[in-house]
């Protein structure tokens, strides 16, 4: 057991409470005992009482392994919800408050400003539209009227759903209370899923949470070597141990094989588990018999959305008849639309081994999970994980290089969005300098878009120090007008907006500038199509995300020093991220840990800098592709198949995981290095790795996770 990292053990064991196994309480007593135990002692919280006078439980539900029952109270002011104002109480079998957390607001009464808004709920939606750039336009029409505090807009041209409205109370970071407009926009024209708070008397944006999360290529430290060195088919099949449909066969790169760079594919019959899918993966309605022949069930439907349209059909699936039998080719040089139907099958075969394992560690339906039917079980169905199989791959706008899950509260579906990834993972970008930000990061070039223009990132590396291009307009720093610094040797930082990304270009390349990058305002990299002067711009020209734009401005014109170069590789020009099981777990994992924390119902409690979120996702990718045999100072890098590096590569992050601090040497004093959530995931899934292998030095390792004894099913369990 690695000792230096004793400290993060602890923390682990504490905040891996969250996950407890779940199963619907069956009377009210915990959930007696609990609002009891919490309104005879708010002083040991630093609460008076009147804080909790007005609240209402948002969701209650037991662990099977142990007996505790969760459950999760929501403060209230005048009725209207406190945003995150919750509370954890977490009651045992012989009713004992064992564990509690909690966001309440102290003397509450003296925090607000006010119990009415001056402005309208339209108004309000009108304020979110123009934060996230659609200016001019006016709120939909009025979908439906709840009540005065509760609306449903119609989406419009700026969500792809319905948007509900609500009041709700927003805690400030000088502990004053505003009264706000709450809200959720799908937002049309990217990936987003916007949860906004409005300020019900001013208009003002209090916050937003993406409920979108972002895989991102991370920055490494040091790259593995690229190989394109794939293992040959495994034809062997396996049997499940059960059948309550036809035979439903699938090739696809069974666990653990992380990816096709780990191993070959595997037929496997009925790999559905009878427990967590009791009338297998083709069922809706309860009943024996599939009522679906194509890649769409209970627990997922996966298909093809290569437009972005988040519109699946039958047509866009994979099919495997009514013998189901999805056995598709699979060519290793191919691009992803020769693999296609493979692609779909193995999305869809690895968000059921998803659902179906953590089922059996107690992500279940009171717990909040991803079902269209709950059977009888409790917790809100029709939610099934929508799978976007190589998603934006033929789009106006190509999405590259990432892959993303949002998550709604439990009746909502999740959505699953796997994009292709270009050459060296469109790792293009190398930072030299300064030490807190150096590695190598994701971009989109304007060389090799469907409109192209400048010139291409080669093997041919350019190199210069950066500095922000401006000029003396009300905007300086988009570029839309001749820059009056001298970029003379450098490389330009211009920002998205306004105008065409060429002319951009062109106003770098004549100040000077040897490359320019140019910052979306987005988290993900976009086409970026010809213009005006495309013809004239001779220099290289990339997108980076708002998020890493964010992270390198700070040092642009002081230390920052990159190189645009393109690594030597082979294969396809296009590796397909649906085949890298380790990323399709991470994703699946926000789902998990949004669902879990604070409750199914609220699904926004993980907006933070500072969550977890990213680390349990990575934790969840290591230990559902960790083979027996397997040792704990192994080299695991997450994401190594679509970097194209070697299976001990870096992967995604700055560095691979294991409880070898010599490859591994992050601690919790790295939080003080860290630029964003990705690194600080990084962090907490290095210490809950260092304890699944304390768990099992202790307990010993077990393939057959039914033996619950075993360390690894310990460390799951946690």
């Amino acid at each position: 057991m690695n000792l230096l990292r004793l400290p993060r053990l602890g923390l682990s064991a504490i905040l891996l409470l969250l996950f407890a196994a779940t199963v619907q309480a069956q009377s009210s007593a915990p959930r007696q005992t609990a609002l009891r135990f919490l309104q005879d002692n708010p002083s040991k919280f630093g609460l008076v009482a009147a804080d909790v006078a007005d609240v209402k439980v948002t969701d209650e539900y037991l662990s099977k392994h142990n007996g505790v029952t969760h459950v999760w109270v929501q403060q209230q002011y005048n009725g209207i919800p406190v945003f995150n104002g919750l509370f954890g109480l977490h009651v045992t079998a012989d009713g004992q408050v064992k564990h509690l957390s909690h966001r309440f607001v102290r003397d509450i009464a003296s925090k607000v400003n006010t119990a009415l808004p001056s402005l309208t709920a339209s108004k309000a939606v009108e304020m979110a539209f123009a934060n996230l750039g659609f200016t001019g336009f006016q709120a939909p029409s009025v979908r439906q009227k709840i009540d005065e505090k509760n609306w449903v807009f119609e989406g419009g041209a700026v969500s792809r759903a319905d948007i509900p409205v609500s009041a709700s109370y927003a805690v400030q970071q000088d502990g004053s209370v505003r009264l706000a407009w709450s809200m959720v926009i799908e937002q049309a024209t990217s990936s987003d899923v916007w949860n906004m708070r409005v300020d019900a008397q001013t208009g003002l944006i209090l916050d937003k949470i993406n409920q979108t999360v972002y895989c991102k290529a991370g920055h490494a430290h040091a790259a593995g070597d690229h190989c394109n060195d794939l293992v040959q088919e495994n034809t062997a099949q396996q049997a499940s141990g059960t059948v309550v449909q036809a035979d439903a066969t699938y090739n696809v790169f069974a666990l653990p094989t992380e990816s096709p760079l780990h191993g070959g594919r595997t037929l496997l019959v009925n790999p559905a588990d009878p427990v967590a899918s009791p009338f297998g993966w083709h069922d809706t309605n309860g009943i024996a018999g599939e009522e679906y022949t194509y890649t769409r069930g209970n627990n997922v439907w996966a298909y093809d959305d290569r437009l972005n349209d988040n519109n699946g059909s039958a047509s866009e699936s994979a099919d495997g008849g009514a013998s189901l039998n999805f056995d598709f080719p699979y060519d290793p040089d191919g691009e992803p639309l020769v693999n296609l139907n493979a692609a779909i099958t193995n999305l869809f075969y690895m968000n059921n081994m998803m659902h179906d394992f953590t089922y059996r560690f107690g992500f279940d339906e009171p717990a909040g999970n991803f079902q269209q039917n709950t059977y009888g079980h409790g917790g809100a169905g029709s939610d099934a994980v929508q799978a976007n199989a190589i998603d934006g791959y033929a789009s106006a706008q190509q999405s590259v290089n990432n892959a993303n899950f949002s998550t709604p509260a439990d009746g909502g579906s999740g959505r699953m969005q796997m994009f292709v990834w270009t050459r060296a993972g469109g790792q293009l970008l190398s930072v030299n300098a300064p030490a807190p930000v150096a590695g190598t990061y994701t971009v989109s070039v304007a060389a090799s878009s469907a409109d192209p223009f400048g010139a291409p990132v080669t093997d041919v590396p350019v190199t210069g120090d950066v500095a922000i291009g401006v000029n003396n307009t009300g905007q300086p720093t988009l570029g839309c007008s001749p820059l009056t610094n001298d970029l003379t040797g450098k490389i330009a930082i211009i920002d998205r907006g306004i105008c065409n990304f060429s002319l951009k270009a062109y106003h770098a390349q004549l100040a000077g500038a040897v490359a320019c990058i140019i910052c979306n305002f987005e988290d993900q990299l976009v086409n970026m199509a010809a213009g005006l002067n495309a013809d004239d711009v001779n220099i290289p020209v990339v997108m980076i995300s708002k998020t890493d734009c964010d992270i390198l401005r700070q040092f642009a014109g002081q230390s920052l020093n990159i190189t645009l170069v393109e690594p030597p590789t082979s294969g396809p020009d296009l590796l397909d991220g649906d085949f890298d099981n380790g990323i399709i777990a991470h994703e699946y994992g926000h789902g998990i840990s949004n669902r879990l924390t604070g409750g199914p119902n609220q699904a926004g409690c993980l907006g933070n800098a500072e969550q977890m979120g990213e680390g349990w996702s990575d934790w969840f990718s290591l230990i559902m592709t960790t083979h027996p045999g397997d040792v704990a100072d192994k080299r695991r890098g997450v994401g190594t198949f679509v970097l194209r590096q070697n299976t001990d590569g870096v992967g995604i992050r700055r560095y691979p995981y294991s409880t070898d601090m010599s490859i591994s040497p992050v601690t919790f004093g790295t939080v003080a290095e860290s630029t964003e959530v990705h690194d600080l995931g990084e962090i907490w899934a290095a210490m809950t790795w260092d304890l699944y292998w304390a768990m099992v030095e202790k307990y010993g390792y077990d393939a057959d996770l039914s033996n619950t004894n075993s360390g690894n099913a310990r460390a799951i369990q946690l």
